[in-house]
């Protein structure tokens, strides 16, 4: 009754929220993915900033030439200040984003943390005219003091 669908979040510890992998952490990440798009399997990684996330990007593009993933439902999850250009890079691709909740319970602490680009994140609209799919989850917990 029950099918293994894909994989997610944290496919391998030297890709999980690490601005800076090494070859060895995208070589295995990249072993990963590859087998999984051969497979037929959905992939969401989680993944914090913009700035990196080109190399996540990169690897995604290696696959995709050889295996078509936008057929597979692949995502990036989190990504709260993501670019415009990184928005286009996913569109291309056929990978959706699955944006958190995280300024609904944390937005003082992310405005404390991003300053005046807090007031875009999310960019949902954005994300919204650029085509590409877009979920909604709901892991982000608040802070308990």
């Amino acid at each position: 009754m029950l099918r293994f669908k894909g994989l997610g979040e944290r496919i391998t510890g030297g890709m999980y929220n690490n601005n800076a992998p090494d070859a060895a952490a995208k070589g295995k990440f990249l072993e990963i993915v590859r087998w999984a798009a051969k497979q037929g399997l959905t992939v969401t990684i989680h993944w914090q900033e913009d700035k990196s996330v080109h190399l996540l990007l990169d690897l995604y593009e290696e696959v995709n030439k050889e295996t078509p993933i936008a057929p597979l439902r692949w995502s990036i999850a989190h990504l709260d200040n993501a670019s415009s250009e990184t928005l286009l890079r996913m569109k291309a691709l056929g990978i959706g984003w699955t944006m958190q909740d995280a300024m609904y319970l944390g937005g003082d602490r992310m405005a404390a943390q991003a300053g005046e680009a807090a007031r875009s994140m999310p960019p949902l609209v954005t994300a919204l005219r650029t085509g590409v799919h877009v979920g909604a989850g709901t892991d982000v917990a608040p802070e308990l003091r």
